[in-house]
């Protein structure tokens, strides 16, 4: 536990504080690296699934397209 200075008031605070207790100044909280890895996670999921739709859709088209040439148009 080593003393620092608040960036508001210049008063001497502890590193382990999380707030000034002279002027009530609040340390910025950090995200952690968990939550950061979750959130990319997520996102990785969600273009997975986006870019898996579009492709299914893609290949329904095309098997749609192959089966009208061969059968003829549907009714």
């Amino acid at each position: 536990m080593a003393l620092t200075t608040c960036p508001e008031c210049g008063k001497a605070m502890s590193s382990d504080a999380r707030e000034c207790p002279h002027c009530g100044w609040r340390r910025p909280r950090r995200i952690g690296l968990g939550w950061v890895l979750l959130i990319v996670l997520g996102i990785i999921c969600v273009v997975g699934y986006l870019i898996a739709r579009d492709i299914d859709r893609d290949t329904q088209r095309l098997a749609d397209r192959q089966m009208d040439a061969a059968l003829g148009p549907r009714r």
